[in-house]
């Protein structure tokens, strides 16, 4: 069987990786990623056999970096993808990829929501600013306004700032009663939930 005379083409900055056969090129590959498994490939000499093989290399190189990436911290879908997208990957690879992570639970959109609700929650931010922030993260708001709603009603709002504002405060004077509400409003609460969770507050101290 003849040879394929695959050859290849990196950069100077040893980043992007192309094969070359004839008139074709594949690629482009983040070439670090590739690095072990380049020698392998260039061993084809069948046209369709070498395309397999990559697709193969892609999709391993790819589910790898995906799992090293969430060993790190965890990433919302649309996050993941915007990560391995920066490597090169190709779009059916990735989306195979963020499948087969959806599978092993390694990726949980509402999961990860959940949390991250909690954690603005604890630094007092309201429903507007929390929406946005989880829009940014996730990409759409499918199903977590519900996940909002549900985590809110244990948190109890207004319970919730009461004790964040007391926590805040360092006298009672209107001065400190001013800055607590710019604080409420900068975090997205409404002006009549400011005001009633500063009355309370301040009634009480």
């Amino acid at each position: 069987m003849r040879e394929l005379g695959i050859k290849t083409y990196i950069d100077a900055q040893k980043r992007s990786l192309i094969f070359l056969i004839g008139d074709k090129s594949y690629g482009p590959f983040y070439a670090p990623l590739f690095k072990r498994d380049t020698k392998d490939l260039l061993r084809y000499k069948d046209l369709r056999e070498f395309e397999a093989a990559l697709g193969k290399v892609e999709l391993k190189v790819c589910k790898s970096y995906a799992i090293f990436l969430l060993s790190k911290r965890n990433y919302s879908e649309k996050k993941l993808q915007e990560k391995l997208r920066l490597r090169w990957f190709s779009n059916p690879t990735v989306e195979k990829v963020i499948s087969l992570l959806k599978g092993y639970g390694y990726v949980n959109d509402e999961k990860l929501a959940s949390s991250k609700i909690k954690l603005y929650l604890s630094k007092g931010y309201g429903k507007a600013q929390i929406l946005l922030k989880l829009n940014v993260e996730f990409g759409s708001l499918e199903n977590l306004e519900q996940v909002f709603s549900e985590i809110y009603e244990v948190h109890f709002e207004m319970d919730f700032l009461v004790a964040k504002i007391r926590k805040r405060i360092k006298q009672i004077t209107f001065q400190e009663k001013n800055k607590q509400y710019q604080f409420l409003r900068r975090k997205g609460h409404s002006h009549d939930l400011s005001l009633q969770v500063l009355d309370q507050v301040f009634q009480k101290n």
